[in-house]
């Protein structure tokens, strides 16, 4: 959400060469069997984005987020928060991380009894006076932006980390489960398709000369 302002407040500035894109012709997967995490890309004349998440929590449950046009992403994707699960933060808490982090800045899940200890770290890390758990099952006076919150900040991700492709997209991509490090491993298969479909176009250029 702050980039977005950040560049809007200077705006942008139309080029002379045309759009390079990588045009996707054919499906593209990469799957990580240890999380269960799957992602692929699908022919398409447009860039859109669908992200399935589902942590076999109760209190997330499953959800979905769908981009149709990247022109959606301030008003649909940009504000949408990071998140945790409390058994992740104990960890973090515990290794003296997290530091300068709020609640009001990251959604934190419920999914298991906050004991008093918990409750103690929590106050002293956050610099809180008490913490609560609200009806749905989320850390403290946090209101979501979104009901699906959490499955448009991971889309949110996909788009950032299929940005290390280092080319304009135009293809469908699917996402069940994504996480940075099989967005990126699938940037990596992007960012090769985009140098033989280069190729071949510089090849086609020269037989047609």
């Amino acid at each position: 959400k702050y980039f977005v302002e950040a560049i809007e407040s200077v705006g942008v500035a139309e080029q002379t060469v045309a759009r390079e894109y990588l045009v996707v012709k054919e499906v593209l997967t990469y799957s990580d069997p240890a999380t269960g995490s799957e992602i692929a890309i699908i022919p398409s004349d447009t860039y859109e984005v669908t992200t399935m998440v589902d942590f076999g929590t109760k209190v997330l449950g499953t959800q979905n987020a769908t981009l149709k046009n990247i022109s959606e992403f301030k008003d649909e994707i940009s504000s949408a928060r990071t998140f945790s699960f409390l058994h992740e933060l104990e960890m973090l808490l515990d290794h003296g991380l997290i530091k300068g982090g709020d609640i009001s800045n990251a959604i934190v899940y419920v999914d298991k009894d906050l004991t008093p200890e918990t409750t103690e770290k929590l106050k002293k890390a956050f610099g809180k006076d008490n913490v609560s758990i609200r009806p749905n099952g989320i850390l403290d006076n946090l209101n979501l932006n979104y009901p699906n919150e959490a499955a448009r900040h991971k889309l949110l991700d996909v788009i950032g980390d299929l940005a290390l492709a280092g080319v304009k997209i135009k293809g469908k991509v699917i996402a069940n489960k994504p996480g940075h490090y099989v967005n990126t491993q699938f940037a990596k298969k992007l960012n090769r398709q985009w140098k033989l479909q280069r190729s071949e176009e510089r090849r086609v250029g020269k037989e047609c000369r």
